[in-house]
């Protein structure tokens, strides 16, 4: 399961990506996450090491986002960093997918959703590019727009020890320009994902801070709660039956789970279950081993 954070720079998207993290101890996110550890993680889930292949990514997406840099970005160097940028976040998204596939929940704010942020504002038909930028780019489970006033962005932006690159080298006049750009692609974006069938929670920033924590944190735990429902509703249904000999045997009590098990974040009590797997470990004269995971 994957949740996407995205917005102008300097809305405050990282400070609050980090307090959401805070909450969720089994929720792997950025500053956690960086290009090592995921490596480590595939490795240990026995992964094919066909990471670096796109098998995630749509090839019209790729595409738009190729020919759209080529054509609007006259600088050569602004082309080969937007280029840069755009390739560092694919691979990343494409690792993020294949550790979805092995139960991992991944919090992220410098993903696909983000990247538009990084050269749509260039365009001179911003209005349309937003559009099909965000009809094509790969959706998460939630995308959560930060958002801010265009004097908080401009008040934390100086605060920064080091500007971000889409502010390098633009006068006052054209920060703000660019800043309004930020903020359309918001409203379009927001439009535009709503209408593809994704949970969208669009905050302010600017203020109120506790509020739009306790927003965000609600909408995660509703996801992460759907999404146990509905692996227990596979779960039982799989424990219907199971394969003994050249035939399958069929449960005798019906709508229960074949054998009960405990993970940090997700159970089956014995109660719902045909047999017990605590008293299967004594049985066999085996001790709990106590181990953090980030698995659902």
């Amino acid at each position: 399961m994957l949740f996407e954070l995205m917005g102008p720079s300097a809305a405050g998207k990282t400070y609050f990506l980090n307090q959401i993290a805070k909450s969720f101890d089994f929720i792997l996110y950025k500053e956690l996450l960086n290009t090592s550890d995921i490596n480590n993680l595939l490795k240990s889930s026995s992964m094919s090491g066909k990471q670096d292949n796109c098998e995630f990514l749509h090839e019209n997406y790729i595409n738009f986002c190729i020919d759209f840099i080529n054509k609007n970005l006259t600088n050569c160097n602004q082309k080969i960093n937007a280029l840069r940028i755009f390739l560092t976040s694919c691979l990343n998204y494409e690792k993020i997918k294949h550790l979805e596939q092995n139960g991992y929940i991944t919090i992220y704010d410098e993903l696909l959703l983000h990247r538009a942020f990084s050269f749509i504002t260039y365009s001179p038909d911003i209005e349309n590019d937003t559009k099909k930028y965000f009809e094509l780019t790969p959706l998460p489970d939630v995308a959560i727009i930060c958002t801010a006033a265009k004097e908080t962005i401009k008040e934390r932006l100086k605060k920064k020890p080091k500007i971000p690159n889409c502010y390098k080298n633009l006068d006052e006049k054209n920060i703000d320009l660019h800043i309004e750009k930020s903020l359309y692609v918001c409203q379009i974006a927001e439009q535009t994902l709503k209408e593809r069938g994704i949970d969208v929670v669009k905050l302010d920033l600017s203020s109120n801070f506790e509020n739009n924590l306790n927003t965000t944190k609600r909408v995660i735990n509703d996801k992460i709660s759907k999404y146990k429902d509905d692996l227990k509703a596979q779960l039982l249904k799989t424990s219907a039956s199971f394969q003994k000999n050249n035939t399958r045997h069929i449960l005798k009590t019906k709508n229960v789970f074949y054998c009960s098990f405990s993970t940090p974040n997700f159970t089956i009590p014995k109660e719902e279950s045909e047999r017990n797997s605590e008293m299967i470990f004594k049985h066999f004269g085996i001790e709990k081993n106590k181990t953090k995971l980030f698995l659902i």
